[in-house]
């Protein structure tokens, strides 16, 4: 499981660490809506074999908008009721993203 964008303005990259019942999803580059292809397949196969616990790490993204935010939020419905994704180590720029978008309040942030 994993995916990229097609060359353009900027590229992506997703790969998934997967074990019984944790998916981690990988990120680097920016998420935004021309490269969040990449994401949105990783979690249609995430969708097809849903995990408890699912993490996305991104350490390595400078930027994302509202439109991937949104589908990150979306993955929140892949999850046993209650669960939450989990946000692992956004950069102070994404950060600054996911309070404006009330993002880091639907999920669970880890600094």
């Amino acid at each position: 499981m994993s995916g990229e964008a097609p060359p353009g303005d900027g590229l992506v990259s997703v790969r998934a660490a997967v074990a019984p019942d944790l998916i981690t999803l990988v990120v680097s580059g920016d998420l935004d809506a021309a490269t969040m292809s990449a994401l949105s397949q990783c979690l249609a196969q995430v969708a097809a074999r849903p995990p408890r616990r699912l993490v996305f790490d991104l350490a390595q993204v400078a930027f994302i908008d509202c439109a991937a935010t949104r589908l990150i939020a979306s993955a929140a419905g892949f999850l046993p009721a209650g669960g939450r994704p989990v946000l692992r180590h956004p950069s102070p720029a994404v950060r600054r993203i996911l309070d404006l978008t009330d993002l880091a309040a639907a999920c669970e942030v880890e600094e």
